[in-house]
């Protein structure tokens, strides 16, 4: 049985390699359902600790295992790998070399964390009451890889009976961790509302449908639904983040397509603000004379943690990092996440990492041009899925 002195140590031995992992990896960002390169790096280096490991799973993801799950549980732990369509400010030699392209979630940090628990686990895969299954999981960002993963089959052939994963938060100081014992994250799924109008010249509106004014009186109008629909004790969001339409200043607009997202703590309410929408924008449209559709994604349920795993990953940290170590959240987040579908399927514990060393506040900030957490986080990050893998295939 590996114990958290020993672990320490042996974390503080890799981890100029772990950090090596991650700054190339940040170096080198992809897309959503586009990490095929990521995807060759992950093998290559599982491989190079003689870890066999499945490619192409759930899309371009890895799944490795490390142990005997013949000797006790199989405990999965995920690592997000994808980035973002963001063009990165910062100014170090590992920036992102991927124009327009950036790990601007700290998954380049969850994927070499990963990679760093790997190495701890193979080491030591002889020790082990049971196994570990690694799922390097691909389209957290975009198309919820996680869902095709599962759906690959790769929670079985050894089942998996519990899951770990975990994300940065850069308003957190370095290492310190943050448990939710029950919800964690809202539930997540975007809505795209298209107006159609008629066209005509600017100077002669009355020949037109102006497809521009209907837009603004739809979103002016769904405000209504979480604020006079949606019951005060329910917490939602209904956000448009785009807005694209028209081709001239002086032609009357056709066509506008609003984009955007709905974040509910429960498929409850989301459902019932979908219903609501869809009355409000259909019905706008028409009092206009214009055509509307409104399409929602599938998105993401909300996280679920099983709260007697959280509570074993409370023990462990406090065990092993100290009282101080740790804050409990009271309050979910609205960040929607995959990981949800993990959680559905067995019970599991999602945690965050602070990453903030007190550099500008601009950098402390998720999907941001200018994020640089701290390498360090990742210390405790390894340290608390090592250990809480053990514990968890133990118990």
């Amino acid at each position: 049985m590996m114990t958290a002195e020993q672990i320490k140590k042996e974390i503080e031995g890799i981890f100029d390699e772990v950090a090596a992992m991650r700054r190339h990896l940040h170096m080198y960002p992809e897309l959503s359902n586009e990490e095929q390169k990521t995807m060759e790096y992950i093998s290559e280096k599982l491989t190079e600790m003689c870890i066999e490991n499945v490619t192409n799973v759930g899309g371009h993801g890895v799944v490795a295992v490390i142990g005997n799950p013949e000797k006790g549980k199989t405990i999965g732990i995920r690592a997000d790998i994808d980035a973002l369509p963001i063009e990165e400010m910062n100014d170090f030699e590992y920036k992102s070399t991927v124009p327009g392209v950036m790990h601007a979630c700290g998954h380049d940090l969850h994927t070499a964390t990963l990679l760093g628990a790997a190495k701890i686990f193979k080491a030591h895969e002889g020790e082990m009451n049971g196994a570990v299954k690694l799922f390097f999981q691909p389209a957290e960002e975009k198309g919820g890889g996680a869902k095709y993963m599962i759906a690959d089959g790769y929670m079985k052939n050894p089942d998996v009976s519990n899951m770990l994963g975990y994300h940065i938060v850069p308003d957190k100081p370095v290492g310190l961790l943050e448990f939710a014992r029950k919800q964690s994250n809202a539930s997540s799924s975007g809505v795209k509302v298209r107006i159609y109008g008629q066209s005509a010249h600017g100077s002669t509106p009355q020949n037109g449908v102006d497809a521009v004014v209907v837009a603004a009186q739809v979103i002016n109008n769904l405000q209504t639904v979480v604020s006079r629909m949606v019951a005060p004790t329910d917490p939602a969001v209904l956000t448009f983040g785009t807005i694209h339409g028209g081709s001239k200043s002086n032609i009357i607009a056709d066509f506008v397509e609003l984009d955007g997202t709905i974040r509910t703590y429960s498929l409850k309410v989301r459902d019932q603000i979908r219903e609501k929408a869809s009355m409000i924008v259909n019905s706008t449209a028409a009092a206009s004379g214009a055509r509307a559709e409104i399409t929602f994604g599938d998105g993401y349920p909300p996280i679920i943690n099983d709260p007697q795993t959280v509570d074993k990953m409370v023990a462990l940290a406090e065990e092993t990092l100290g009282k101080d170590s740790y804050v409990m959240r009271d309050v979910p987040t609205m960040g929607g996440e995959d990981f949800s579908f993990f959680a559905n399927e067995v019970p599991s514990c999602y945690f965050k990492v602070g990453t903030t060393d007190g550099s500008s506040s601009h950098r402390q900030k998720l999907h941001n041009e200018w994020l640089a957490p701290s390498e360090n986080a990742m210390k405790n990050a390894i340290l608390m899925e090592v250990m809480g893998a053990q514990r968890l295939m133990e118990e």
